[in-house]
């Protein structure tokens, strides 16, 4: 198989001929190096980046694909996924495995390019604010002392959202303007109303963060939601669609928080911890009492984890501070008992090994990406949620508040 040429001029000296095709290609991928090198080097272009040239591909990429009811991402892996299966096969055609070959390189820098200019660049920006203090003010805002303070309130606003929201005869929390019953999964129309309310709560949350204003496609919900609840995840973005997507398996309280954390993404924040924060802020504007207990309890473990640990795992210690309820334990809950049981007996993979592949594969992007703490840098929201403790952020935000 040829893919470069030689020629012969008339000296007889022979020469190597590189087809357009392939030329043109190394420019291509000439153009994504130089993007992903000016990334990773200056952070004033990828502020600059971030404000004035994504929200373009949100309004026209993201708005075009947010037409299809369907999730576009995943339409484009399946076919990613059948066109490696027919790479070994087509090899022994000898008529066509040259083009093949060339589309499929091409195929493979039309996705590069655009995982750059929808996700490798923004990676690099400063994404959410962070204050500049000295040694001495983190030593004392990131304190066990405020952790242990920071804990508590959490767990007293999730304790008093857990009895004053509304719930139906089964025991499962009511969102307002739907019409869930908990039996069953969560219809479509109820995940819409959830989505519509999403899109609501981070816009309003724009007037703090400017980058959240602007158009937002409806979050889609995965044809693939077993795979994806095997996988421990509650939701993803996908780049090269400009796509927010949720599990459609996972608890009904699940959704407004993973639904803004996805959708922090479609806006340029990349950053795990980054989304988690946003998604708890834009979850405290709702109006509706559920939605804001969605926005504690995503951030309840990661609060109750980091204060056990800083307590040396004292069990006496853990009990002298606020109890969490057993209603809000029961709330707290990726996947019903039923749907779990469901997922395992139905896929042919272990769920433990393909939850470990995820991990392991998150973890190597992320740092590939310059995250250095790779998968643990979603336990970073602590810091920023102690951030928003100590700058006041709990005033006007108390659990029963209907406003």
């Amino acid at each position: 198989m040829k893919i470069f040429k030689t020629g012969q001029k008339n000296t007889g000296r022979r020469h190597l001929r590189i087809p357009l095709s392939i030329k043109a290609l190394l420019l291509f991928a000439a153009l994504i190096l130089f993007l992903n090198i000016l990334a990773w080097n200056s952070v004033r272009f990828d502020d600059w980046y971030l404000a004035s040239v994504f929200p373009i591909w949100v309004g026209t990429y993201g708005r075009l694909s947010g037409l299809a009811a369907f999730s576009v991402g995943e339409v484009l892996i399946v076919i990613a996924v059948i066109w490696v299966l027919l790479i070994i096969p087509v090899l022994f055609i000898k008529k066509i495995r040259r083009k093949f070959l060339i589309v499929t390189a091409w195929t493979i820098a039309v996705v590069l390019l655009i995982f750059t200019l929808n996700c490798f660049i923004v990676y690099h920006a400063h994404g959410y604010p962070k204050p500049e203090l000295s040694a001495e003010e983190r030593e004392q805002r990131y304190s066990a002392e405020n952790l242990a303070s920071l804990r508590d309130y959490i767990v007293e606003q999730c304790n008093t959202l857990a009895e004053s929201v509304p719930r139906d005869d089964n025991g499962t929390v009511v969102f307002e303007g739907t019409d869930y019953t908990g039996s069953g999964r969560v219809s479509f129309e109820v995940r819409d109303e959830i989505a519509q309310e999403s899109i609501r709560c981070m816009q309003r949350l724009s007037a703090d963060f400017p980058l959240l204003s602007g158009y937002y496609p409806k979050p889609k919900g995965m044809f693939f939601s077993d795979l994806c609840s095997q996988m421990n995840m509650r939701g993803y973005y996908f780049p090269f669609s400009m796509e927010a997507n949720y599990n459609t398996n996972m608890t009904v309280l699940n959704y407004p928080s993973c639904m803004t954390h996805e959708l922090a993404h479609l806006k340029g924040y990349m950053l795990e911890d980054d989304c988690s924060m946003l998604a708890f802020l834009a979850c405290l504007r709702s109006d509706d009492r559920a939605f804001r207990y969605s926005g504690y309890l995503s951030v309840l473990n990661y609060v109750d984890n980091d204060f056990y640990a800083s307590i040396g795992k004292d069990r006496d210690e853990y009990d002298s501070h606020v109890a969490i309820s057993d209603l809000v334990r029961s709330d707290n809950t990726f996947l019903v008992p039923d749907e779990k049981d469901r997922i395992e007996e139905e896929s042919p993979l272990d769920t433990e090994k393909v939850t470990q592949a995820t991990k392991t594969v998150s973890d190597e992007s992320m740092k590939a990406n310059g995250v250095k703490t790779g998968w643990n840098s979603y336990n970073e929201v602590v810091k920023l949620l102690l951030d928003w403790y100590a700058d006041g952020g709990t005033e006007g935000r108390t659990a029963g508040a209907d406003s």
